[in-house]
């Protein structure tokens, strides 16, 4: 897992060897997890879709559970009149430049601004929020940082919203874990395949 490091408090300098930098959050159930997806049409075109689901881990009767929260977040982007879409994207979701969707969609300044209202109801004050994205560290992170960086841009991430983690990394990378190659039976770690396991 990653940090934004500027929004933790000196309680990280506490944690537990082997324990998450997360550690002091989860063991206070102030983390909440956020599930994230970027869609994009290739290079030349961008972001066409975002969406995200709430997630917490709870501790009832010395196990753990997860709350999945209803509200889910899922909305189309207008990349622009001039944007290049790439064939070889589209095949993977499906969008094109012509869909309903993507025809009446917002600017994504406009679909951003919704995301960190969504994040705001969700993230209290007092809780930090991680989000979680499915090889995210080479995909969506990519994507949220040419946000960020785009000239003039006012984008950015909620300030609650400090911690990431790429859920393919974890699996590959710890041999504890119960999906790992080495533990399961498992095939590849395609997202697909990885879902039939759990």
């Amino acid at each position: 897992a990653k940090c934004n490091k500027d929004h933790l408090n000196d309680e990280r300098d506490e944690i537990p060897k082997g324990a998450s930098i997360a550690h002091h959050y989860i063991k206070k159930e102030k983390l909440v997890y956020v599930s994230f997806d970027i869609e994009t049409a290739g290079e030349s075109c961008g972001i066409v879709q975002v969406s995200a689901q709430i997630f917490r881990m709870v501790y009832r009767n010395g196990a753990t559970e997860s709350e999945i929260e209803e509200e889910t977040f899922n909305k189309y982007v207008q990349p622009g009149k001039d944007a290049i879409w790439d064939e070889k994207a589209c095949s993977i979701h499906g969008l094109s430049k012509d869909d309903d969707r993507i025809v009446n969609a917002d600017e994504i300044d406009v679909v951003w601004k919704k995301f960190c209202e969504f994040i705001g109801r969700h993230i209290g004050r007092d809780q930090k929020g991680v989000l979680v994205a499915w090889n995210g560290q080479s995909c969506d992170l990519r994507w949220i940082y040419k946000l960020f960086q785009a000239p003039r841009s006012v984008l950015s991430l909620p300030v609650n919203l400090v911690f990431f983690m790429d859920p393919s990394v974890v699996i590959k990378h710890y041999a504890s874990c119960k999906l790992n190659a080495k533990l399961s039976k498992i095939e590849s770690y395609e997202l697909g395949t990885v879902w039939k396991y759990t």
